[in-house]
């Protein structure tokens, strides 16, 4: 699935590159591009891992069917927590009122805290597990109201929308458990991934510089660990570390956060 996965977004990616050139090579003469580099932060977002096929048995579900002391079925709980986001986008205003970007954006590692629910609510089971990620987006912003503001200038409301593709990283998942240490191997996969977006704009009374402020929602599809050998391992050391051929597991990554960036016409 993974690898369907990937080639449908290399072609995807094609598109949408292609796309941009059509829009960008029907006004060339026109000095309408402009580049923007922003920043933002995210906040923390619930989230829970579960397995692909309970019922696996070759390669093993890591939690398998059934229900924990909780009385829900076996899985880990918990939330990706808040992270810095960086963007850098090339765009062209196609009218006074309505331009495309091609969007670039990098999510520096944050982790995956929580619990799984194999033991009794007051016992250790704590996982946690580092994620960053890398999205690429073709995005459509279209201004919705204007106003002359001063000293801010020519100040603009807008929405944003897009859709693209973004690679998730995984590293190793740690599971504590009061006797054992359970590890599962990292990963990277990719998936499709979209955004909506609500802001406001300044030109500051120069019509080549503008600073964005937005409220962006992002989806990012799955974040997935690896389809490998994982290993427990007793605290204690009287055993040898127990491989085990697990199967993936599973949880969908969505972002909340404010966004601000400078964006420059050329």
């Amino acid at each position: 699935m993974e690898e369907h996965i990937s080639k449908i977004a290399d072609v995807f990616a094609k598109l949408i590159l292609v796309a941009f050139c059509v829009i960008v090579s029907q006004s060339i003469s026109a000095s309408n591009f402009y580049l923007r580099f922003g920043v933002g932060m995210d906040q923390a977002s619930d989230a829970i891992f579960s397995d692909r096929n309970c019922l696996n048995l070759y390669p093993y579900a890591l939690y398998g069917c059934g229900q924990g002391p909780d009385g829900l079925p076996y899985r880990s709980v918990g939330e990706f927590e808040s992270t810095k986001n960086f963007e850098l986008g090339l765009g062209h205003s196609v009218s006074e009122r309505f331009r495309v970007e091609l969007m670039v954006e990098h999510r520096s590692e944050f982790e995956f805290v929580g619990r799984a629910n194999f033991l009794a609510t007051d016992l250790q089971q704590d996982v946690a597990t580092p994620v960053e990620t890398t999205t690429g987006l073709l995005i459509s912003y279209m201004d919705i109201a204007e106003w002359d503001i001063a000293p801010l200038g020519e100040v603009s409301a807008y929405l944003g929308w897009g859709f693209g593709f973004v690679r998730n990283k995984i590293g190793e998942t740690r599971m504590d458990f009061p006797f054992t240490i359970t590890t599962l191997p990292e990963s990277s996969t990719t998936d499709f991934a979209g955004s909506l977006a609500i802001g406001v704009s300044s030109t500051f009374g120069t019509a080549r510089l503008a600073l964005d402020a937005e409220l962006r929602y992002t989806y990012l599809g799955e974040v997935v660990t690896g389809r490998n050998v994982g290993y427990v391992t007793w605290r204690s050391g009287v055993r040898d570390p127990l491989a085990l051929d697990l199967d993936l597991t599973r949880s969908r990554l969505k972002r909340l956060g404010v966004n601000v960036s400078i964006r420059y016409s050329l």
